[in-house]
């Protein structure tokens, strides 16, 4: 399998953490281009801007996985693959990716590839685990908007009583502060309780 692979230094250190099958050859590109023979596109730069989705649209790739987090994404007549490439995610044993029914099989091929398995859920912005972690950051934003304690309390507090890997200020400067805003306020635009606390939002230069 032929995989073309847009990635910046640090999320293909990510993603090659597992190494891969030598059934796998990954062509990295700096740009949407069409890669010969290419059976699977990854952009894990996408930025959702109208020159990304129009690249993209003309090429008319295969396969097309995309890190798009925090957007919705319309691509006409092609066959998108969410993948969660958030600082941090790509690097775990679970590969999380959404998309139709039919592209399961074309996505566990991959993860199986990789190294990886794979977790399926619907194909909707914020997936599953950046739902989940952008909420656990929000929260934290609102309770020391409230001056209820500090950063530092609440980062010992959630690693000390749930085992988790970082705190959530922790997480929110490894992800960026930005990339969190946007998801909750896209959210929000259908359910009111993920609209970003003041400070988060200042934190992302909203």
């Amino acid at each position: 399998m032929r995989l073309a692979l847009l990635a910046d230094e640090k999320q293909y250190a990510e993603l090659m953490k597992f190494g891969c099958s030598p059934q796998l050859e990954i062509i990295r590109i700096p740009v949407p281009a069409i890669v010969e023979e290419a059976d699977i596109y990854v952009d894990l730069l996408f930025d959702n801007s109208p020159d990304r989705v129009r690249s993209w649209s003309l090429i008319g790739a295969p396969v097309l996985f995309i890190n798009a987090v925090e957007f919705r994404v319309y691509i006409k007549d092609q066959p998108i693959i969410l993948i969660n490439g958030w600082p941090g995610f790509l690097e775990r044993e679970i590969l999380e990716a959404g998309g139709r029914p039919e592209q399961k099989e074309i996505a566990e091929k991959l993860a199986g590839l990789l190294n990886r398995k794979l977790e399926w859920v619907k194909p909707v912005p914020g997936l599953v685990s950046a739902r989940v972690i952008s909420m656990i950051i929000n929260e934290a934003y609102f309770t020391i908007g409230e001056e209820v304690t500090d950063e530092t309390s609440v980062d010992t507090a959630m690693k000390l009583g749930t085992n988790y890997p970082y705190g959530p200020f922790e997480w929110a400067e490894k992800i960026g502060h930005t990339k969190i805003n946007t998801l909750l306020k896209l959210l929000a635009e259908e359910n009111a309780r993920y609209q970003p606390a003041e400070l988060l939002t200042r934190r992302a230069g909203s």
